[in-house]
């Protein structure tokens, strides 16, 4: 079985480091990355999904090095792929992607169930097929939350080391939030893996156009 994943690695045998997959000839077809349906690659669908408080803080998280993407670069508040469990009491798509998210930035922040997060703390904001990963689904999105403390526990340790903040004014409005999380975006380009940086300008881009985000997002 191979992943999208071939798009960033190599996989050779190891005594006569003889390439055993082409990494084109299971991402492309014809030099191109294919429609889902004729593609060759597992095409797991993925998530990314950014906490915002509404105590002025968008909650991030560093990868650790057993991580396989990303490693030590700060993610989004829950990022990963969906599981069958995850299909359980989804009757539609958009109720599937938040659910997953769901699960993914509640595992990996740590929230305790005085925490709880519904479905309607959740906005769905972009889906892509990410080109580095041989045209991989991934949906990303941002939830809102009231003041929590978030924690590495349990199995987490394995693949984050730590929690991260943009702190912003909630006063400010979305401009100036824009304005607060391109600017730390800039000055920590080095550290912020491209899932974050792509669901982080998403964020930004909605708040902008759409007058109705901000109040939503501040629970106003």
């Amino acid at each position: 079985m191979v992943t999208n994943l071939l798009g960033e690695v190599m996989l050779r045998e190891q005594r006569r480091r003889r390439e055993l997959v082409s990494t084109e000839a299971v991402l492309l077809r014809n030099g191109t990355i294919p429609r889902l349906r004729y593609s060759n690659c597992s095409n797991h669908l993925g998530v990314d999904v950014v906490a915002v408080t509404s105590g002025g803080r968008v909650v991030l998280t560093l990868q650790g090095d057993k991580n396989d993407t990303n490693q030590g670069m700060l993610a989004a508040s829950g990022s990963g792929s969906m599981d069958w469990k995850d299909l359980r009491r989804c009757p539609d798509l958009l109720r599937l992607v938040k659910s997953t998210m769901l699960r993914e930035m509640s595992e990996e922040l740590g929230l305790r169930s005085r925490d709880a997060v519904g479905f309607g703390d959740v906005r769905v904001l972009r889906y892509v097929r990410v080109t580095n990963w041989g045209g991989k689904p991934q949906f990303c999105g941002v939830a809102r939350l009231g003041d929590v403390s978030e924690e590495v526990r349990g199995i987490e340790r394995r693949y984050h080391r730590d929690h991260f903040s943009i702190d912003f004014d909630p006063e400010g409005g979305p401009l100036a939030f824009a304005r607060t999380v391109r600017g730390y975006v800039d000055e920590h380009a080095k550290r912020v893996s491209f899932p974050l940086y792509e669901t982080l300008d998403v964020l930004c881009g909605w708040l902008e156009r759409d007058a109705d985000a901000w109040p939503w997002l501040m629970r106003r």
